[in-house]
């Protein structure tokens, strides 16, 4: 999980929780065992969808926009 994580640029977290969610196709041999995710999962059109939904807000600076928290 460690080395999909990784090669994605996201936390573990994120990948438990697209396996979760049925969009990473997982492994496992027997039950208690760790997952195995093929790499070419991870090329997978829907897991590559997911990251772009799913990734961080984006945050764009307005010049207009005022401070929720103001310097006092």
């Amino acid at each position: 999980m460690r080395e999909a994580a990784a090669k994605l640029g996201v936390t573990s977290h994120i990948v438990r929780r697209m396996i979760q969610d049925g969009i990473l196709p997982v492994a496992q041999v027997v039950p208690g065992a760790p997952w195995q995710i093929r790499a070419e999962d991870l090329e997978n059109d829907d897991v590559i969808n997911a990251l772009r939904q799913k990734g961080r807000p984006r945050h764009i600076v307005s010049r207009d926009q005022l401070s929720m928290f103001p310097d006092t």
